[in-house]
């Protein structure tokens, strides 16, 4: 599975109004920091890194919804910023609203 594919991250997208993702602190993007999702778009360097991580996480398809409605920073859901822009541009949704980090 290759999470920066388009196509994967399209067939992610869930119908209706998200929720925020039921965290417990147990999954693998709590152990290694959230420094490592909070970065400068411009530093792709570890982005292979974070989407193995979140290849694995249960939680990938609400995450990713609840960033592609919600968040115009960061990475969430196995997606960066600029990669839920292009597909709310695609699919013409609006963000709801910015969470701060």
């Amino acid at each position: 599975m290759r999470l920066q594919s388009k196509r994967f991250l399209m067939s992610l997208v869930e119908p209706g109004k998200p929720s925020y993702p039921a965290f417990t602190g147990t999954e693998a993007c709590a152990s290694i920091g959230n420094e490592h999702f909070c970065t400068e778009e411009r530093d792709f360097s570890h982005y292979e890194t974070l989407r193995n991580v979140c290849a694995t996480c249960p939680l990938l398809v609400s995450c990713f919804n609840w960033a592609l409605h919600n968040e115009d920073f960061h990475y969430w859901g196995g997606s960066s910023a600029i990669e839920r822009k292009k597909i709310r541009s695609e699919l013409k949704l609006e963000r709801k609203r910015s969470v701060a980090a």
